[in-house]
């Protein structure tokens, strides 16, 4: 179980973390259902490519929380979302402290990469 954080719903359409974004915090989503979306293409027209779909008890910004690099990818309220935000720092301590909650996101990660693997095959 991630330390508490702060709870906010986001509408539909809304930006719950941005692509380009400090990786400030790790984002746990409660209810609802979202996006994760990466930039494609060029200005002066990106195009977003829709990677996953997320729904309850699902983490987003679990590499930028571990390296500390900005997000590249987005995520995006498809319908009212209630999510809670962790702080990175809150979060990598709930790491050192259990190491059993760092198997579990073992698990995320890779159906992640799975994911990724098969848009890219799918899209190459």
């Amino acid at each position: 179980m991630l330390p508490a954080g702060e709870e906010r719903v986001y509408a539909p359409g809304e930006v719950i973390a941005a692509s380009g974004q400090e990786a400030s915090s790790v984002y746990i989503l409660l209810d609802g259902a979202a996006r994760v979306v990466y930039p494609v293409g060029t200005e002066p027209v990106p195009s977003w490519a829709v990677v996953d779909i997320i729904g309850a008890e699902r983490l987003f910004g679990l590499v930028p929380a571990l390296d500390g690099e900005p997000h590249v990818g987005q995520l995006e309220a498809i319908t009212s979302a209630r999510v809670v935000s962790v702080s990175r720092q809150a979060f990598l301590d709930e790491l050192r402290d259990h190491p059993e909650v760092a198997g579990n996101l073992w698990v995320q990660f890779a159906a992640y990469v799975r994911n990724t693997e098969r848009w890219l095959v799918s899209t190459i």
